[in-house]
């Protein structure tokens, strides 16, 4: 399975754009300014598909604004980021499925998108943030590579800021702290040290 995000202004974009009849913004977004920093495919105390969130980290020294941005899977599914999602410099934002905390696990959502729109590959898949057509960051992982565990977000070990930073398997960990409902990661927090 692969995600891609892609700057759309054009009003029949083929995505869910949250208002059926409304035109997206253009994403402003610029390669080096986001990364992938933690996604959690695979919950394993709350349903599966509402319990899915990854997490955006801005490495820029000033906020960013991801409207206008679309995530894309491999099968052709996804949305459009309508509307304004700013992510302060150093900060992060989550997207998942559900905003409900009762039923996603008790994560914080930033942006929460169709259950039906995106879902995540618990063996492998790719991530890739794109604005204009251009590629801003990609992470792929994959369970002959990575270490994967029911439970446990990946996240990526702090100090990696970097597109190309993300994309080797070492920069990787599984997350040890417990948020929610007791799995493991830190959704809208800082992720902890990978050794």
């Amino acid at each position: 399975m692969t995600l891609l995000l892609l700057a759309c202004a054009q009003t029949d974009s083929g995505f869910d754009t949250g208002t059926a009849d409304t035109a997206s913004p253009a994403a402003t977004v610029i390669p080096g300014e986001v990364l992938v920093n933690e996604v959690m495919f695979d919950p394993s105390l709350v349903d599966g598909d509402f319990g899915e969130w990854l997490e955006i980290l801005n490495v820029s020294d000033a906020e960013v604004d991801l409207a206008g941005v679309i995530l894309h899977d491999d099968d052709n599914a996804g949305f459009v980021i309508a509307g304004s999602l700013p992510v302060p410099a150093g900060g992060v934002v989550v997207l998942g499925p559900s905003a409900d905390s009762t039923a996603n696990g008790g994560v914080q959502i930033d942006y929460a998108y169709s259950i039906d729109a995106v879902k995540l590959g618990n063996q492998g898949d790719t991530l890739t943030l794109s604005a204009g057509g251009v590629a801003l960051d990609t992470f792929t992982w994959d369970a002959t590579v990575f270490t994967v565990a029911e439970g446990s977000a990946l996240q990526l070990s702090p100090g990696v800021d970097a597109p190309d930073g993300n994309d080797s398997p070492d920069a990787w960990c599984l997350a040890t702290a417990a948020y929610g409902s007791g799995d493991l990661g830190s959704p809208g927090g800082a992720n902890g040290a990978c050794e």
